[in-house]
């Protein structure tokens, strides 16, 4: 498996020397903020990230085009509310993998960009909600997210 891994990263870096574009690689640390919702109380479960990887071809002076892939888990957040005896929670997770054609248009040491792309989202959680009546315990428990693709 390292010989594959290490003939590939060889391949990539010849490949580079020959075209008129470059290969990149990225990493970034996502801190998520949760807001409050309605009488629920948001607690964050901690630090994100994405990680990505992608080949630029610069066609001229003024344009260039990109294509690249992304991976992104996004730092997940758990809800609680108590409503008069019954308590609701709710813990939800994010993480997708993008993607992205990125075409860039170069003027100067600046430039416009427009990443069009398509993701794979995986949302995870749960949601529960539980109450007592004359002493017994009831629960209701739900998993109400689904994976799918979208346009980014």
């Amino acid at each position: 498996m390292k010989k594959i891994a290490i003939s590939i990263l060889l391949s990539a870096v010849s490949a580079t020397a020959f075209a008129e574009g470059s290969f990149y690689f990225g990493a970034d640390v996502v801190n998520s903020n949760y807001n409050n919702i309605s009488s629920f109380k948001a607690k964050s479960k901690g630090m994100g990230f994405a990680v990505q990887g992608g080949y630029e071809a610069r066609t001229s002076d003024l344009f260039a085009l990109g294509a690249e892939v992304e991976y992104f888990k996004q730092g997940g957040v758990e809800y609680n509310a108590n409503f008069s005896g019954i308590k609701a929670s709710s813990e939800i997770s994010v993480s997708a993998i993008n993607f992205n054609l990125k075409p860039k248009l170069y003027l100067g040491n600046l430039y416009l960009a427009t990443p069009v792309g398509a993701a794979y989202v995986s949302a995870n959680g749960t949601v529960e909600a539980s109450t007592k009546i004359l002493g017994k315990t009831y629960k209701v428990s739900q998993k109400p997210f689904t994976d799918g693709f979208g346009l980014t």
